[in-house]
């Protein structure tokens, strides 16, 4: 199991009291991150 990449995120800033993520920086780090997971499943997939 790999614990790269990783992201850390500061929870008292960059969540609302709902708990629903706010900061858009993250939300893009993390989208970015899971585009790259799923092109790399796919060639692991072909």
């Amino acid at each position: 199991m790999r614990n790269q990449p990783e992201v850390m995120i500061n929870t008292s800033k960059n969540f609302d009291d709902q708990g629903n993520l706010t900061d858009q920086q993250t939300k893009d780090l993390i989208g970015e991150l899971l585009a790259n997971l799923v092109k790399k499943a796919g060639k692991r997939k072909a």
